[in-house]
């Protein structure tokens, strides 16, 4: 999830995007309900600063930056304690507890590439396997986010390494096209062993995380990003994974992706919008209560808008918004109830559920992924963990369960 500027109103300014035969799953709700897990598999320094500040890392830092100060075959070892215990199945169950039964899972390439030239580090498919049984075990099933690919299709920390973006070279895309399929090869390999702990805990496989499009002055084309997610979808296809494909708006909203991925050829394919309310836009002077109107009456009808996309998926939002967040620590005054109102709010309006909208995953908004579980310094609007302690979040997150109290748009 990059810190940037960016106007909000940009994802939403076109009503067309992919086609798609509808998704394999969606939970008891008839949408998604899930939370993202970052800051693990794929270092933020915004979220787990501690952990670079411990080595000597200056924040802001990719991985690659961050194994190269620590040494390629010390990396790994030094991110062991990190690995263990950013999540815990603690957390998994609490996040279970509140309703939530999908979590994203942010990965970088070298979780199953790794070569001899990169300071990377090895180890990190043995975690991610331990979560993936914690998470089946409590009743949820995991997305697997490709958040970092080779060369950096954004040039931000959480892609993996920060700097110039090089992923549209030719050898880099198809290295990408390489670790996807060696991804649901080992995701199919789960699924056919009988180990009741994995088969069918993986949804869904998502191909790139946050591609640098002209949407946002980027140099990773439409393109190229066009004839990519042809690639990725056949190649994870053909390892035989049926699950649902998600593929990024790239910030561009739908417009780039109209006919792209389309039935009957392809099916179960998700169009993945992140929508942000911190990084600019019409909500930047916004009262927080005026933020949570906008929500109600922009935000909703704008997914709910695309009409020509079966299935879009918000795959990153928070609560924080560009002035005005909560101090970090324990909330104070009237926060808790702000925090909870824009966080009902957003749940409705990314499913359709909002007064006047489709109703719940019947329009175009198949549902939505906070970002993110925790941060180290507690900064509300963007740690579930911490709304959830202190009543920033309703106690139950499945819309069907959401008290006849709690904020209604």
């Amino acid at each position: 999830m990059p810190r940037i500027s960016l106007a909000f109103a940009a994802a939403l300014a076109c009503a067309a995007a992919v086609s798609a035969a509808g998704p394999a799953s969606l939970d008891a709700d008839g949408v998604y309900r899930g939370v993202n897990l970052g800051g693990w598999l794929v270092l933020e320094s915004w979220l787990s600063p501690s952990v670079f500040a411990k080595h000597g890392v200056a924040a802001g830092a990719g991985e690659w930056q961050f194994c190269e100060k620590v040494g390629r075959d010390q990396c790994g070892p030094a991110l062991q304690e990190h690995w263990d215990t950013w999540l815990t199945e603690a957390h998994i169950a609490t996040l279970a507890e509140a309703g939530l039964q999908y979590a994203r899972i942010p990965l970088g390439y070298w979780i199953v590439d790794r070569n001899s030239t990169e300071p990377l580090p090895a180890g990190g498919w043995w975690y991610l396997e331990r979560a993936v049984g914690w998470l089946k075990s409590h009743g949820m099933r995991a997305v697997l986010d490709l958040h970092g690919a080779p060369g950096s299709q954004n040039g931000h920390d959480n892609s993996g390494r920060t700097g110039d973006i090089q992923w549209p070279r030719p050898g880099n895309v198809n290295r990408t096209v390489a670790v996807l399929a060696e991804i649901a090869r080992r995701v199919v390999a789960w699924d056919a062993s009988g180990n009741a702990s994995m088969a069918g805990a993986v949804a869904g496989i998502e191909v790139l995380n946050e591609p640098w499009t002209p949407a946002v002055g980027g140099p990773v084309t439409y393109d190229l990003l066009r004839d990519f997610y042809v690639r990725a979808y056949d190649a994870v296809r053909e390892q035989g994974f049926n699950g649902t494909i998600w593929v990024s708006d790239g910030f561009a909203g739908s417009g780039p992706w109209v006919g792209v991925l389309a039935p009957p050829q392809y099916t179960d394919v998700l169009l993945d919008s992140h929508l942000y309310h911190a990084f600019g836009g019409p909500t930047t002077n916004m009262t927080a209560w005026d933020t949570v109107r906008f929500v109600c009456d922009q935000d909703g009808p704008g997914v709910a808008g695309r009409t020509d996309a079966d299935w879009v998926v918000v795959g990153e939002w928070s609560n924080a918004v560009t002035k005005r967040n909560p101090p970090g620590g324990r909330l104070q005054g009237g926060a808790a109830s702000w925090l909870r109102a824009m966080l009902v709010a957003q749940l409705g309006a990314w499913d359709g559920s909002f007064a006047g909208g489709p109703g719940r995953g019947a329009g175009p908004g198949k549902g939505s992924f906070f970002w993110n579980f925790r941060t180290e310094t507690g900064e509300a609007g963007w740690d579930l963990l911490m709304l959830l302690d202190q009543a920033g979040a309703p106690p139950q997150l499945s819309t069907a369960a959401l008290s006849e109290f709690e904020f209604s748009c």
